[in-house]
């Protein structure tokens, strides 16, 4: 699927990872807005949300409030993909983020046991807690959220974890579980995020700088170190070089829209006009469209092996619940871990 810039979709989601993950803000901001223009806005927030779990975690639930809150707001949006990069993530031996994919690796005990969970929950211990829930709630992620939503006066503070589960599978909803069962262990919870003057300054500033529709408009490139290991990119021929109704039947939801317009030659010749001011991009030169597509086929690879990877995070070798390991590798494929 192509983006609003022409942009394969999956590789700007990666892009927008990797700049989370290594604080490029003016980039990070760029891929976010690329996904806005294209109409994708399910796509972003199941990128952001996934950058939170593996950077961040439940001690920024501050920042996953915010996201639901901002709902369609694009500067209030953008501004929170700038406050995600100011954000220092934890480098301590086991960080919250860490430590989210330490117990979802950790699993469940093969019964409940009722008394170890009320001193788990008396002693604030998340590891104990999720542990001692028993395998009635394995691989029934919205069920340990339920559950522990009992246990607080106010289950709104589960909310923005909610509407995050509602959007994904079964691997990122166990790991927002694991964030549920955090958040409720945690002495005192996140106040609300009050973002920050020079978060929107920076929108705005980049937005004004960048234009909308135009050759010029691809400002930054995909880089091959961003996307997962082993993945195929799609090769200039393939993707750009057609025609434009071909072009536009590849397109993002934004596309699909424009695409809709087209009765007739006139409409069509219109459209051309409108959106194509310098030339569709079969008409781009190499280079040009070098930004998003390659020349040639290209597989990149990750040096570290998702199982080591793993290893790195936990801090030393762990149990893995069987059922999940493969669900926790696909994690780790696409994006490096945090330093430890």
């Amino acid at each position: 699927m192509l983006t609003r810039h022409f942009y394969e979709l999956d590789e700007v989601c990666y892009s927008l990872i990797n700049c989370l993950r290594f604080k490029k803000t003016e980039e990070a901001v760029f891929w976010a807005r690329e996904l806005i223009l294209s109409q994708e806005d399910i796509e972003l927030s199941k990128t952001v949300i996934q950058g939170w779990v593996m950077f961040l975690g439940v001690l920024r639930y501050d920042w996953l409030d915010a996201w639901f809150k901002a709902g369609m707001d694009e500067t209030a949006r953008l501004s929170l993909i700038v406050e995600f990069c100011c954000i220092d993530i934890v480098k301590k031996k086991m960080s919250a983020c860490a430590l989210t994919f330490w117990i979802a690796g950790r699993g469940f005990a093969p019964v409940a046991n009722d008394e170890r969970l009320s001193l788990a929950m008396k002693e604030n211990d998340p590891i104990c807690l999720y542990w001692f829930m028993g395998s009635t709630y394995e691989k029934k992620p919205s069920a340990v959220l339920e559950t522990v939503k009992e246990y607080v006066d106010e289950p709104s503070l589960f909310d923005s974890i909610c509407k995050a589960m509602t959007i994904y599978t079964l691997h990122m909803r166990v790991l927002l579980s694991v964030c549920a069962v955090q958040l409720l262990c945690m002495e005192s919870y996140p106040e609300e995020l009050i973002i920050n003057k020079t978060s929107n300054d920076t929108v705005v500033k980049l937005v004004n700088t960048w234009s909308v529709g135009l050759r010029t408009s691809r400002v930054y490139s995909i880089q091959s170190e961003a996307l997962p290991r082993g993945y195929k990119r799609v090769l200039q021929s393939d993707a750009l070089c057609c025609s434009l109704i071909h072009l536009l039947d590849k397109g993002c939801a934004f596309w699909v829209s424009i695409k809709n317009q087209i009765t007739d030659d006139d409409s069509l010749e219109n459209i051309v006009d409108m959106y194509f001011p310098d030339d569709i991009p079969d008409e781009w030169s190499t280079e040009s469209r070098l930004k998003s597509h390659p020349l040639t086929l290209d597989v990149y690879k990750i040096q570290i092996h998702p199982e080591s990877r793993i290893k790195k995070v936990f801090g030393s070798k762990c149990i893995v619940n069987p059922d999940w390991f493969a669900n926790i590798k696909i994690l780790f494929k696409t994006c490096r871990v945090p330093d430890m």
